[in-house]
């Protein structure tokens, strides 16, 4: 699936309703590498359960600072996904 362009305000409506939402959101922070998100699903397991994480939890793991907690804090599943009008159409169906 290529995610391009923007559909933004969808306000608790999620793209896929489920666990998809929480791997989109966790691809989505920016500055954090394929390092840092192993390092958090090690700790949490699933995207979900570091979702809802405190910071204090987020903090404790290794490279894990506050600018990365404030970037993560700043990526919501409120704040709309990227795709392409062909993905939209496709799950409308």
């Amino acid at each position: 699936m290529i995610l391009m362009g923007c559909f933004a305000n969808m306000q608790s409506t999620f793209l896929f309703g489920g666990e998809m939402d929480y791997w989109i959101w966790l691809a989505r922070i920016e500055g954090l590498g394929p390092i840092r998100k192993m390092r958090a699903l090690q700790k949490f397991r699933r995207p979900e359960n570091f979702y809802n994480a405190t910071k204090k939890e987020i903090l404790s793991i290794e490279g894990f600072g506050e600018l990365i907690y404030k970037k993560i804090e700043k990526e919501s599943l409120e704040s709309g996904y990227c795709y392409s009008n062909e993905v939209k159409t496709k799950m409308e169906n």
